[in-house]
């Protein structure tokens, strides 16, 4: 991963049913969701494995939005999750914030974040569901079950370069040229608020992690708000981003290698292992 929030690197994408979910006339406020509705998956159009000549209007999107990924250094965001089990037949929802700062200046730029999920029916006081750290030299996995803090060693960007493999280096470090080069993209539609785009992996690793994604942004800046995708085995995995604070203040020591909690040990990972994926508990 290297922060694969997902996807690899997909984009924050999307709710169901574009075609089918318009807003009343004359609404005066974007709807709670984009899509309200319908869950993901009914009344999803087929997208085409060999799409056209990528849509100047969907280019002009997708420019503003890597304009504004490459103005934003840091934010916070408000998440929540629903996962889709297929195979099990179960559906588990999260909520939480993730934490984002770009540090440094080219060829030194690291992508340091924090991301606390909770599963729906916490208690105040619990101990996060899910929680990751990354330092931009490691990535810490606190797994509550072993009682084990999981250290990550992360492999330095390439020179002049944000971590573009994983998912926040795809939101904040891949220009819009690259996402065309690297999926197959489509502009499904748009309203006053919102633009949707659907995605389809086209490399051998983006298709080991997902089948088919879409992604919605915010309009009036482009910041992402909604993340849907399928994996490659049906089940299916919502992000929903209610709030983002784009110009967030964080404490000096926000992104600091964390400690283990006390009766718990830190645990070095071997480098031939991969780092966990944070999309799925």
């Amino acid at each position: 991963m290297r922060i694969r929030l997902s996807l690899a690197a997909a984009l924050l994408a999307v709710l169901p049913a574009l075609a089918q979910t318009g807003l009343p006339p004359g609404a005066a406020q974007p709807p709670a969701q984009p899509g309200a509705g319908q869950p993901p998956g009914v009344g999803q159009p087929v997208i085409p494995m060999q799409p056209p000549a990528t849509d100047p209007k969907l280019l002009a999107h997708l420019m503003q939005w890597e304009k504004a990924m490459s103005q934003t250094t840091g934010l916070e965001a408000q998440l929540k999750r629903t996962d889709k089990d297929k195979t099990f037949k179960t559906e588990q929802m999260y909520s939480g914030t993730a934490k984002y700062q770009r540090s440094g200046t080219p060829p030194e730029v690291r992508n340091l974040a924090v991301l606390e999920m909770y599963a729906a029916g916490s208690k105040q006081g619990d101990p996060p569901s899910e929680k990751y750290v990354c330092t931009g030299v490691a990535l810490y996995q606190f797994s509550a079950a072993q009682k084990e803090l999981r250290a990550h060693k992360l492999p330095p960007p390439r020179p002049g370069q944000v971590d573009s493999d994983g998912f926040l280096g795809f939101l904040f470090g891949m220009g819009a040229k690259d996402a065309v080069d690297r999926y197959d993209l489509k502009l499904a539609k748009e309203d006053n608020w919102y633009v949707y785009v659907e995605v389809m992996p086209r490399l051998a690793q983006d298709k080991a992690d997902f089948s088919r994604a879409r992604l919605v942004l915010n309009k009036d800046n482009y910041m992402p708000r909604q993340l849907w995708f399928e994996s490659p085995n049906g089940s299916e995995t919502l992000w929903d981003v209610p709030t983002i604070n784009t110009k967030p203040q964080f404490a000096p020591t926000e992104f600091d290698a964390p400690k283990p909690p006390p009766g718990w040990k830190l645990v070095e990972v071997p480098t031939n292992q991969a780092p966990p994926k944070i999309s799925r508990p």
